[in-house]
């Protein structure tokens, strides 16, 4: 079963009438008010961060911050995903059970999923440049400038949104005939999408995860080794200054573990054991689901407040903001006492 099944007919109760005039989807608040906060939060954290890049040039000089910025592209689009998955819920929808509203249900769900699979392997594409940029940072120190260039970076970048985008549209090859034909496509449908679900987690995020998790075990013992081995002071600096930014796309790592990877995990296995897992609560692929998306909250959030060039700039725009504020109040002061 896909995602656009699993988020649509097992996330939402629907009621039918008995005419089959009207279709109504509960509007269940607990979930979905936060759902959309969460998106609304998405959405205003990763412009912030965008506009911050825009606006300051010392973000813009730093090589790794292209990888974060197309990242922050990947979390803003997500956020508004959250919406496209929401809508629904908001109205009730007309039907009359014809061939152009069921083609318009159907296509509208996948859509949605099609979008949704393809930010979230983009996201992880995205993990893993920034962990490798890190790694040739320490590894290649006197190299790093010839290695890592804004050209290649920005084409690296392009390339997981490619590769992240024809993934997610492969689903289409099973997911149309079934669309058409759902009987006779039936058996057809259940074993590609089963077949489709398990490669590419596999691919896009346990391998993902393996590699990650060897990366950062080899860099944070390099680090060790080097401040054991040497006591100059400007190797110490240097060391610190690169566990700084490891530590950053680290947090990342484990907050995609932990927010991302159990609703992938129950994906799979809804996928492979659907008997099993379709008596479970709405709420409770409802939590899941969500849980998935909050990731795109926590990305902005984590490099705004530990990664410290973007530190420095947020806090120079609020100094700079509260004495914008402060002059304006004591010209009022001054226009007042006049």
């Amino acid at each position: 079963m896909n995602d656009s099944s699993f988020n649509a007919e097992n996330i939402s109760r629907q009621k039918y009438s008995a005419e089959c005039k009207e279709l109504r989807i509960e509007f269940n608040s607990v979930v979905h008010i936060p759902a959309l906060i969460l998106g609304f939060l998405i959405i205003l954290a990763n412009s912030f961060v965008m506009y911050l890049y825009w606006k300051n040039r010392t973000l813009r000089k730093t090589r790794g911050n292209i990888l974060l910025i197309s990242l922050s592209i990947a979390d803003l689009t997500t956020g508004i995903v959250v919406f496209g998955h929401l809508l629904p819920f908001y109205y009730i929808i007309l039907a009359d059970c014809s061939t152009l509203y069921y083609y318009f249900k159907v296509s509208y769900f996948v859509s949605i999923d099609i979008l949704t699979t393809s930010l979230t392997i983009t996201s992880v594409l995205h993990l893993l440049l920034l962990s490798s940029e890190r790694f040739v940072s320490l590894y290649y120190a006197l190299r790093y400038t010839v290695i890592i260039t804004k050209k290649r970076l920005i084409v690296l970048s392009l390339m997981a949104w490619i590769i992240g985008a024809f993934v997610a549209i492969i689903q289409l090859s099973y997911l149309i005939p079934y669309i058409k034909v759902p009987h006779k496509n039936q058996l057809k449908y259940e074993f590609s999408n089963k077949i489709y679900t398990v490669i590419t987690i596999g691919l896009f995020s346990v391998i993902p995860i393996f590699v990650l998790l060897f990366q950062y075990i080899w860099m944070f013992c390099l680090i060790r080794r080097l401040l054991k081995e040497n006591s100059r002071n400007h190797l110490k600096r240097f060391c610190l200054r690169e566990s700084r930014g490891i530590i950053v796309t680290c947090i990342m790592f484990v907050t995609f573990i932990l927010f991302c990877f159990p609703y992938l995990l129950m994906k799979v296995l809804y996928c492979l054991t659907y008997h099993a897992f379709s008596k479970l609560p709405s709420e409770f692929f409802e939590a899941l689901f969500l849980l998935r998306f909050t990731i795109s909250l926590t990305n902005p959030l984590i490099y705004a407040l530990y990664k410290k060039d973007f530190k420095e700039t947020i806090q120079k725009s609020f100094s700079s903001s509260s004495k914008t504020i402060l002059e304006m109040e004591s010209r009022a002061t001054l226009n007042r006492n006049k």
